[in-house]
């Protein structure tokens, strides 16, 4: 007789053991954490830039620590350096905004190429995680980190995709 797979059954266990329904929101969270990864994934092997690509290999790991903070299986150090990458990020979105050419505050409508497209997808779906995670809020306790760190991290998706853009001398649509 086959051993049933409890994915079968529509239950997934957690890092930590517990086993919870796939369409839990704290999964639904962890899930889009997991698609945003891999689109950064997509994105950094369609940019040229090496500093960039560097860039969005921090973020992509940086990733899986939030998604240890959600499951509840990370320790002090793991929520600490939550802190550490929204610092982070707010000083790499000051330093690629300020290599913007005009103009600045306005709207864009995403497009682009050298991968800057697929960076202004990674912000859309960075900004869906973040509305996932303030509906799971009404399940359970969001660290407050990881609300800090999505939000500043859409703001840098942003900042890069227009970079990138404006680098390949791509044309971006105001």
């Amino acid at each position: 007789m086959k051993k049933e797979h409890i994915g079968d059954e529509g239950y997934t266990y957690l890092l930590s053991g517990k086993r919870v329904p796939k369409a839990h929101p704290l999964i639904e969270a962890i899930g889009s954490l997991d698609e945003l990864n891999s689109l950064l994934g997509v994105a950094r092997s369609l940019v040229s830039d090496d500093e960039v690509k560097s860039v969005l290999f921090k973020v992509q790991r940086s990733i899986f620590d939030v998604g240890k903070v959600l499951a509840g299986i990370s320790g002090e150090p793991v929520k600490r350096s939550l802190d550490s990458y929204v610092s982070w990020f707010d000083e790499l979105t000051s330093n690629y905004w300020g290599k913007l050419s005009e103009p600045k505050n306005v709207f864009v409508i995403p497009s682009g190429c050298g991968g800057g497209e697929f960076l202004h997808y990674a912000r859309a779906v960075c900004r869906r995680v973040e509305r996932v995670l303030v509906k799971l809020k009404e399940f359970m306790e969001v660290p407050p980190g990881v609300l800090k760190y999505i939000n500043r991290l859409s703001d840098l998706l942003y900042v890069l995709a227009r970079y990138v853009n404006q680098k390949n001398k791509c044309e971006e649509l105001l």
